[in-house]
């Protein structure tokens, strides 16, 4: 059986794997919930039948261009697509290839031709070194062998080998700032869920939410129910599959592989600064009973079960801690000082407070911070921690973007001297080198995604 086809058997029972509370029984609320989501899929339809189905053979999603790209790249604006056949408002993607063309981003069938069907791609993340996320309130319409018109939601596609996995009805991923996507030491893609009708995406907003694990290579998808409202979307999952997660009364931790325990961190109160690790741990900074601050790690224990594990104290520890990917080591913000704690090594280093205002960029060993009203850049060192400034005139920054493959800024905007939409990058030197612009009707250009 080929591994990539009929991806609408992950929503069979064999494929699919509940664990919450009161997963065993059918009614249980959280339950309940996905119960009265099929029943109206089934009354309204998760698929329309084709009025003249002779006519459009059926086919699924089975591979997107991508393979070749440098970026994709968005116009700002709904406007007629390459990634479409006709002009009904979709948005518009392109990609730029490693020799600097721009091509027409295309998914194709298993039959290998073009779907020609109208395409809305509303959000696109950069989810792993091997997967992007394609999604957002997108629309993603197939027809089945029933010569039903059926739409997902929601896709990852391998960037190497271009295959797509489609995520089925009645699941859908959300990435944001604060939950994200992530991903365990096998694999495997974890998000907090929702439940999709026909293309459209509900988020659960009751007090039971939901995490989506997809392993898009065996096209299994597994739903883990939470008894507590997650406070603020504050999710962290780390390489172990181990879900911290945070409450209007503190952290709570269980294991995918141990669901049903809980373990209570009352201790951990939900304003705790906690962040995953360039290594797959997570990391928090907490008081401890002595009046010190210490930096402690989530662990695994036996039976698949989860602890904290005090790694050192420094009372000068703030409530801002980054990764430093470039040092294996973890910068957390002090009163007067960064301190940078070593996470093999166990030590730790400190230096003068730097000056940074603006949003955070991580680069591949730097930090940029960009402030939108001087429109300058400030550049921080991963190494050595010295800061420099980056100017650049002659361009309204609007979108920025940066990579962990380079030290270039990506950036989309107007050029001041003939008022054109562009996009393109910067250097550390501030040398501005334009990418594309856009053509006579100057739609803005939205978003530039670096890939690799």
């Amino acid at each position: 059986m080929d591994k990539y086809s009929n991806l609408d058997r992950m929503m069979e029972p064999d494929t699919i794997s509940k664990h919450g509370e009161n997963s065993k029984n059918p009614m249980s609320r959280g339950n309940f919930s996905v119960i009265a989501f099929l029943v109206l899929l089934a009354v309204f339809g998760g698929c329309q039948k084709d009025k003249d189905k002779d006519k459009n053979k059926a086919f699924r999603y089975d591979r997107v261009n991508i393979g070749n790209a440098k970026y994709l790249i968005s116009s700002g604006e709904q406007t007629k697509s390459s990634t479409k056949s006709s002009s009904s408002g979709l948005y518009d993607y392109r990609k730029i290839t490693e020799d600097g063309k721009i091509e027409p981003v295309r998914f194709i069938d298993e039959h290998g031709d073009t779907i020609s069907q109208d395409i809305r791609i509303d959000k696109i993340v950069d989810v792993n070194s091997d997967f992007l996320f394609f999604g957002g309130l997108g629309q993603f319409p197939y027809v089945n062998e029933d010569g039903e018109l059926c739409i997902y939601v929601q896709l990852l596609a391998n960037k190497k080998t271009e295959k797509i996995f489609a995520i089925p009805h009645g699941f859908a991923l959300m990435p944001t700032n604060n939950t994200g996507l992530f991903t365990d030491a096998k694999g495997n893609i974890y998000g907090k869920g929702g439940i999709s009708n026909n293309g459209m995406i509900t988020w659960s907003d009751y007090e039971i939410d939901r995490i989506h694990k997809i392993n898009p290579v065996d096209n299994t998808i597994e739903e883990f129910l939470l008894s507590d409202a997650v406070d603020d979307g504050s999710m962290k999952i780390d390489r172990h599959g181990i879900c911290l997660y945070s409450t209007p009364t503190g952290w709570r931790a269980r294991h995918t592989s141990n669901w049903f325990n809980i373990v209570l961190m009352d201790e951990i109160p939900s304003y705790t600064p906690v962040i995953l690790g360039n290594d797959g741990y997570i990391y928090l900074i907490k008081g401890d009973n002595e009046g010190g601050v210490g930096l402690y790690r989530i662990d695994e224990a036996a039976n698949n079960n989860v602890k904290t594990t005090l790694l050192s104290t420094n009372n000068d520890l703030g409530s801002i801690i980054y990764n430093n990917h470039v040092n294996n080591s973890l910068m957390i913000l002090g009163s007067t000082e960064l301190h940078e704690y070593n996470i093999a090594g166990n030590s730790w280093r400190s230096f003068p407070l730097p000056a940074l205002n603006g949003e955070r960029f991580v680069a591949q060993n730097c930090f940029y911070y960009f402030d939108s009203a001087s429109r300058k850049f400030s550049r921080l060192d991963l190494n050595s921690y010295e800061v420099s400034e980056i100017s650049v005139s002659g361009y309204e920054i609007r979108e920025v973007t940066t990579s962990l493959y380079s030290d270039d800024i990506n950036f989309t905007g107007m050029r001041f001297s003939d008022s054109r939409q562009v996009a393109g990058t910067i250097d550390a030197s501030g040398k501005v080198t334009i990418i594309t612009e856009s053509g006579d009707n100057n739609i803005p250009v939205g978003n530039l995604i670096p890939l690799n």
